[in-house]
């Protein structure tokens, strides 16, 4: 029953994530140590034993974006980087500003076994996924890569064993009010 309640309950979050992907929504200036720092601390307190989740926040500029919605993509790249890592692994996020870009740019890192590269290229496509039927749609990836790219991003990934890292990079407010001119 408690599985089913879950499974429920991730549903009605990726069909709300839907609803608002399908309209335009207003950008506001976030702060991305918070949200960063909410998520981590979420999964810190999961079921079972995690890795060790590291944040780092090194002054990046407020970015243009939907707060809740950016939340989901923390949420799905740190999901899979602490499924990656494994109980006795590290999980790295960390946020700075892109040198003189106006950019704010995090990375989520694990140190997992990385992704093979056969299906590297297939990771952001919709209901992909190397997890068991009870274990992911296959919609994380590629909803935080649609999330960020209509917010003006991009998403990318970079994979080798012992290491894969996905890397989120957003327009600060000030470009984004630039380009808005």
């Amino acid at each position: 029953l408690q599985i089913i309640e879950t499974s429920l309950a991730r549903m009605e979050g990726l069909s709300a994530t839907l609803r608002i992907l399908t309209c335009a929504f207003e950008v506001e200036p976030v702060d991305l140590a918070a949200g960063l720092e909410e998520t981590a601390a979420m999964l810190r307190q999961g079921e079972g034993p995690a890795p060790s989740i590291r944040v780092r926040v090194a002054s990046p500029p407020l970015v243009a974006a939907h707060g809740a919605l950016l939340k989901e993509v923390w949420s799905a790249l740190l999901t899979n980087a602490v499924q990656a890592a494994g109980p006795e692994g590290m999980v790295m996020v960390e946020a700075q500003e892109e040198g003189g870009e106006a950019r704010g740019v995090v990375t989520v890192t694990d140190d997992g076994p990385g992704i093979p590269p056969d299906i590297l290229d297939r990771i952001f496509e919709p209901f992909f996924t190397t997890r068991p039927a009870d274990g992911g749609t296959g919609l994380g990836l590629p909803l935080a890569r649609r999330i960020v790219a209509k917010m003006g991003g991009t998403l990318t990934v970079a994979s080798h064993p012992g290491r894969t890292c996905f890397t989120v990079s957003l327009p600060a407010v000030q470009a984004a009010r630039a380009a808005g001119e």
